[in-house]
């Protein structure tokens, strides 16, 4: 169990991070301390989000499914949009990165499975 959640969390984690830093490239964003931003961002929310979905996969029925990842992914993006907004150096409108960066990364994880 320990070495499975290990797993989910590492893939998990490592396909966030090269969707999220490919979106900041194409979002036009160069600087190497907004990469490493976006880099930590996502070390401080992708785990709590993907804990959360595991619990709620665990011990929730399905039918409140959508409904659980459309609050959790809503705040992920509110959260990642604000630290942007106070922290991005380069880009605009640091709260549409984190909505097309975040979706982009859901929509592909739901994808891979």
């Amino acid at each position: 169990m320990v070495l499975y959640l290990i797993k989910m969390f590492g893939v998990s984690l490592g396909l966030t991070l090269m969707i999220e830093e490919a979106a900041a490239w194409i979002y036009g964003i160069r600087r190497g301390k907004d990469f490493l931003l976006v880099c930590l961002v996502n070390i401080l929310t992708n785990p709590a989000a993907v804990f959360l979905a595991w619990v709620w996969r665990m011990y929730m029925p399905d039918g409140g499914k959508f409904l659980f990842y459309l609050v959790a992914e809503t705040a992920v993006v509110v959260t990642e949009g604000k630290i942007y907004k106070a922290y991005l150096l380069e880009g605009r409108h640091p709260v549409w990165f984190s909505l097309a960066a975040n979706g982009c990364s859901f929509l592909l994880g739901l994808m891979i499975g």
